[in-house]
């Protein structure tokens, strides 16, 4: 690892794999979706363990774009809603 927060964030989605790939009374999908909405918590620094992290896209030209994170979490939720109405 090249950094202690490094291991401690992958440490972090290890746990979140490992404990929801235990729940017996949820679908695969369900997980699936636990799982991503546990990794978007900790970019967006609302994990106890891990602080907040930026998200930006970049260029080919290595421009930076503008930081999404912060409210990732509750956007993937909102969209989730969104997009399964439609289905």
């Amino acid at each position: 690892m090249d950094t202690q927060l490094e291991e401690d964030f992958l440490r972090e989605v290890w746990n979140s794999i490992h404990t929801i790939s235990g729940y017996k009374d949820k679908t695969e999908a369900e997980k699936m979706n636990m799982v991503a909405f546990s990794i978007l918590v900790m970019i967006d620094g609302e994990h106890a363990t891990v602080p907040p992290f930026e998200m930006r896209p970049i260029d080919e030209n290595g421009k930076k774009g503008k930081d999404i994170a912060g409210n990732l979490h509750n956007n993937f939720y909102k969209l989730r809603e969104k997009l399964t109405k439609k289905a």
